[in-house]
């Protein structure tokens, strides 16, 4: 017999990516099983079992792939693609683990692939057959035969060292050492050491939502990604998924270490990455009939500018926050908190990054996107009349303007966190000297519910997308080639 797929059809269901056929030829050795499911008339339904590259210890993957065994022509062949991995598979799209499939299957000939019984499917019993994964168990290298027997040299047998005996070890040691600096320190007293902070579980579990339940627009996002990455250089790529794509565990890790936002952690994540901050500039930008792409990238990603507006905005906004809670409270229509939060990156596109002022929960459920401003002149006109001296503030209607950078920022940020509404406040401190505590009843706060625009955000999102891959992305490897 032949295999069921020969090497045109893998390449046909490249559907024109690289990064599927090359991360699907190294994920081949993850498949633990693969075997026909059915066979129906002309078509075989095959299934496999892939283990997660990233993380072995995670549920594996269920791929699965329909082949019409009497079709000559390449397009007909595969007549199905799934995949149950977050990124998901189909005809058009095909995931690293079903492609490692179909790689497989171009190996294997068809008289080689086992007919899968009830009990070897995931669905029935919710785990591997045992029998697929046996070849991976550990077995002392004595069990081979091929392995000479080695007699030990010592056969005595050594008792465990209890905790009594090693104190008694100790106490005795330091008697004999008594000067030194071990048997001194001792003497001290001794402080225990403060336990590391543990992530807080509402943390975890916002983290998980903004990974796992991904908005539609994030997914178009993904596929435009991988179709815009195909067409760059071999450099760019390389440097792309080198330094810029994060698996799921790098992702956590940088968004629990970057809470506060304002340490290394977090200033590293936002560099070379369209973070809400500076993604309206670069959208209005790629509109320049004469641009000058390098000197707008220097200057986003190179200054380091700091006003009295910016310096009133980072130091009032703990004061800010608590009279937005305070007010929201007030109205008596649930338990209004608040979680700080550090920058999110989407594994899906990392080239993206998100810093949030705040999450607002209501009643321990998540609510809102919470955005602050505090504009230097609210130190002298309240929350009642600041609207009317503020440019990004339509004068008719008292809303946030639709061309102005902070819609921008906002509508980013409810895309990818997943969250359809936020509260945009401006924060009026009142007359207090520069960068003091405010007075309770001097400060007000302006607050306005901003929804998640889906027709801008999908323009905003693939505009942004462009100027990743055709401006930023080249400018980070020439910068790294300068260094270098």
């Amino acid at each position: 017999m032949a295999p069921l797929l020969v090497l045109e059809h893998v390449f046909h269901a490249q559907q024109g990516f690289l990064r599927p056929l090359a991360e699907g030829r190294l994920a081949v050795e993850n498949i633990v099983s693969i075997g026909v499911k059915s066979r129906r008339a002309e078509l075989v339904e095959i299934q496999a079992i892939v283990v997660p590259s990233t993380n072995v210890t995670k549920d594996p993957f269920t791929v699965e792939v329909s082949i019409n065994t009497k079709e000559a022509i390449v397009e007909k062949k595969i007549t199905a693609i799934s995949c149950s991995c977050a990124g998901g598979a189909c005809k058009k799209h095909c995931c690293k683990h079903a492609m490692a499939v179909i790689i497989n299957l171009e190996r294997l000939d068809e008289s080689d692939i086992d007919t899968l019984t009830c009990t070897d499917t995931n669905q029935a019993w919710g785990k591997l057959k045992e029998g697929a994964l046996s070849k991976f168990d550990p077995a002392a290298l004595d069990t081979f035969c091929h392995v000479p027997k080695v007699v030990p040299v010592y056969r005595r047998k050594v008792e465990p060292v209890t905790e009594e005996l090693a104190d008694e070890f100790e106490k005795a040691s330091l008697a004999l050492l008594e000067n030194s600096m071990a048997a001194k320190c001792e003497k001290r007293q001794r402080k225990a050491a403060p336990a590391p902070a543990q992530p807080s579980q509402r943390r975890l579990s916002f983290f998980n939502h903004v990974i796992q339940q991904q908005h539609n627009l994030v997914i178009r996002v993904h596929e435009l990604s991988l179709s815009m990455l195909s067409k760059c250089s071999p450099a760019e790529q390389e440097y792309y998924r080198e330094n810029v794509v994060v698996s799921e565990v790098e992702a956590r890790n940088i968004f629990l270490d970057s809470t506060g936002q304002n340490n290394a952690v977090w200033d590293a994540a936002k560099y070379g990455r369209v973070t809400g901050s500076i993604s309206y500039a670069l959208y209005t930008y790629y509109k320049n009939k004469n641009p000058d792409w390098g000197k707008k990238i220097e200057s986003v990603f190179g200054s380091n500018i700091t006003n009295d507006s910016m310096a009133a905005g980072t130091f009032y906004e703990p004061y800010a926050l608590k009279k937005y809670l305070l007010d929201e409270n007030k109205k008596g229509f649930g338990i209004v908190d608040s979680m700080q939060v550090g920058i999110v990156v989407n594994p899906l596109v990392p080239w993206l990054g998100y810093s949030a002022d705040a999450i607002i929960y209501k009643d321990r459920k998540m609510f809102k996107l919470w955005e602050n401003k505090t504009p230097v002149k609210g130190q002298i006109i309240g929350a009642s009349d600041i609207c009317d001296h503020l440019a990004y503030i339509d004068q008719s209607t008292g809303l946030l303007k639709k061309k102005n950078q902070y819609y921008g920022q906002i509508q980013l940020g409810m895309v990818l966190l997943n969250i359809p509404a936020c509260d945009f406040c401006v924060y009026c401190s009142g007359k207090v000297e520069k960068l003091r505590p405010p007075k309770p009843d001097l400060e007000s706060i302006h607050c306005q519910t901003v929804v998640l625009d889906q027709s801008f955000c999908a323009n905003y999102l693939e505009t942004l997308c462009r100027v990743y891959f055709e401006k930023i992305l080249p400018w980070r490897v020439q910068e790294q080639i300068k260094a270098s």
